[in-house]
């Protein structure tokens, strides 16, 4: 009689003992699981060349602040975006149309994902917004390419933003 009790100590310790690293692990996957929800994606991207641009097109799940700059030395055109995931295959980013040779995109730091477009001429961005999601379509960010002089690019516009343009962290960027 003795005995019986101290086995039934034992398989309750044994039961405790399997019951919380499967708590742990139940836990760490919700978390996860919440985590991939709040990060904001982009679903999908496409270039195609117009008669005087060429136009970007990225599908996001959701409304988002963005920054758009130029560089030289190579020609590029720079998209900071608040953090997202990529599900956009990666033979998307090769594509290369008119004056745009590919881009590629990625974490640039924490809180700050980057899209890089290369050119090869100077470019200027014509225009860029927010297409509002349609029933059962995507927010589309819409960005289009012109070419322009070297000296037109040296002299005109190289940086523009959302209005609500911010980063976590950081509060509103004003506009240049």
């Amino acid at each position: 009689m003795g005995l019986k009790p101290n086995m039934q100590r034992v398989r309750e310790i044994y039961r405790n003992f399997w019951s919380l690293p499967l708590l742990v692990l139940l836990l760490s996957v919700m978390a996860g699981q919440g985590h991939a929800a709040a990060v904001p994606a982009v679903t999908g991207a496409r270039i195609g060349l117009h008669p005087e641009s060429v136009r970007l097109v990225f599908e996001l799940d959701r409304a988002l602040s963005y920054k758009i700059f130029t560089l030289e030395d190579p020609y590029r055109v720079v998209i900071d975006l608040p953090e997202v995931t990529w599900q956009v295959p990666e033979n998307h980013m090769r594509a290369s149309v008119g004056m745009v040779s590919g881009f590629r995109f990625g974490l640039f730091q924490p809180g700050n994902s980057r899209i890089v477009i290369d050119s090869n001429t100077p470019v200027a961005v014509k225009e860029h917004f927010i297409i509002p999601a349609p029933e059962g379509k995507p927010r589309r960010l819409v960005i289009d390419l012109e070419s322009v002089s070297v000296t037109a690019f040296a002299s005109g516009t190289r940086s523009m933003q959302s209005s609500d343009w911010s980063l976590p962290g950081r509060g509103p960027v004003a506009s240049p």
